[in-house]
């Protein structure tokens, strides 16, 4: 069972870092991040997080089906599903 909570997160930070070679996210004083917020969106949110699939590579599946952009999907999609497979004994 999955718990799923909604953030919704204003003035932070978000770039690729090099050296952990991701996204991450940067807040400071100025941040706030509201837990939940009682809007529309929320819910609608809820529903969609309940129908993408939970494993990574089902995600990356599903992202590279929605997106029509050649090489690079398929460079970074070859170079996950061959990461998974030399990870699983």
């Amino acid at each position: 069972m999955y718990i799923i909570l909604v953030l919704f997160i204003a003035d932070a930070k978000v770039q690729y870092n090099d050296y952990k070679q991701c996204v991450t996210v940067n807040i400071n004083s100025k941040t706030i991040v509201t837990v939940d917020p009682a809007i529309p969106a929320t819910q609608a949110l809820r529903k969609y997080i309940e129908t993408v699939p939970r494993h990574a590579v089902d995600l990356l599946d599903a992202i590279c089906d929605s997106v029509d952009d050649g090489m690079f999907i398929k460079k970074h999609r070859k170079a996950q599903k061959s990461k998974t497979h030399r990870e699983e004994p």
